[in-house]
């Protein structure tokens, strides 16, 4: 009863926007206008809950089971927590709240469980480009939450897990490699549970086909922003993997040099970053891991909020990392790093958002 007159009213509103042809097929087939995405702003009725545009004729239809629109807008909601927790990180670790991680890394990383002074800067920059990975790979997720997973779409729910299990994986097998068994204990079991286990429970209700149809004229830039996203996986399973070892000599070369350390602060410099290499790495790549599952199946189909969503991810890593780096001193950083992975990336998302 609140639902259908919502729908009913969007569909005229949809018939308005719409050219003659387009609104002679929509009456023809009054039943596509819940596969169009005509909007991504929301409706407020009343006792219906805010939800996207998009999907108020899905749900009136019935298209949507409730099981999946009520566990879509929890997902969402715990998204946007751990990325807000993820900007957050460099404040957040020298709080009451991280003490018990704070000791157990620092006892790993020397005797008597005390972090140098000259190495407080190195850490607090090393926890601000994991910061910055966490809050781009949190905001993948809740943009699949906020309107995939809440339609329904089983390809979200693939795609959600997948990077939550890929983060999961590379985090925990290279921190227990490096000595960082306190990455595990006592931080990655808190997503898995928090994020996973819901959508565990409600797997079976994430069944709709994506809404839509392939558009050739998108098809081109849309499979170059899926390779570009696929190699933005590697990349970051790579510096989980190999980050402490030739491959990134001139990147420790110039965090010590940027913060004037010795040959024994050096040492235990290198063995720090090598504590965090585990959770940026596994968050880069469970980020494009989402994020090329976007580009392979809602840009093709002109979904409008595929590419505001890669590009929030994306910019929302590089503002949050590149801001600690300027803040603490890891200019080289951003040079090295930041700065030609934004240029790799942003064109095929300009260029599919130039087609559309």
């Amino acid at each position: 009863a609140v639902i259908a007159p919502v729908a009913h009213q969007r569909d005229c509103d949809l018939r308005q926007r719409q050219g003659p042809e387009e609104n002679h097929v929509a009456r023809k087939n009054p039943t596509d206008v819940a596969a169009l995405d005509c909007s991504d702003a929301s409706v407020n009725t009343g006792s219906m809950s805010t939800v996207p545009r998009e999907i108020d004729a899905a749900v009136a239809h019935r298209r949507v089971p409730d099981n999946a629109f009520r566990r879509a807008r929890l997902l969402w909601w715990i998204s946007l927590f751990f990325a807000a927790l993820g900007a957050c990180l460099p404040i957040g670790f020298w709080t009451p709240f991280f003490a018990l991680y704070r000791s157990s890394m620092f006892e790993a990383l020397e005797p008597g469980g005390v972090l140098p002074s000259a190495l407080q800067p190195v850490c607090s920059l090393l926890l601000g480009i994991t910061g910055g990975s966490i809050a781009g790979k949190w905001i993948a997720h809740a943009a699949l939450a906020r309107y995939a997973l809440v339609g329904g779409e089983r390809w979200a729910r693939n795609a959600s897990m997948a990077g939550l299990l890929t983060w999961l994986m590379t985090d925990s097998a290279t921190s227990l490699a490096r000595g960082a068994a306190f990455n595990v204990t006592l931080i990655n079991w808190a997503p898995l549970l928090a994020f996973g286990l819901p959508m565990a429970l409600a797997w079976n209700a994430f069944q709709q086909q994506p809404r839509g149809r392939l558009d050739a004229r998108v098809s081109m830039s849309a499979r170059c922003c899926e390779a570009v996203c696929w190699l933005g996986a590697v990349s970051g399973v790579v510096i989980a993997l190999a980050g402490s070892s030739s491959l990134f000599a001139p990147w420790h070369d110039a965090l010590a040099k940027a913060y004037h350390l010795d040959v024994e602060q050096t040492r235990v410099a290198r063995r720090l970053a090598g504590f965090f290499l585990g959770p940026i790495g596994g968050s880069v790549a469970g980020q494009f891991v989402m994020l090329a599952a976007i580009a392979h199946h809602a840009i093709p189909r002109r979904r409008r909020w595929a590419i505001p969503a890669c590009l929030a991810s994306i910019i929302g890593w590089f503002v949050v990392d590149s801001g600690y780096g300027l803040l603490f001193g890891g200019w080289f950083n951003i040079v090295m790093l930041n700065v030609p992975t934004l240029l790799l990336t942003l064109p095929p998302l300009c260029l599919a958002a130039r087609r559309q």
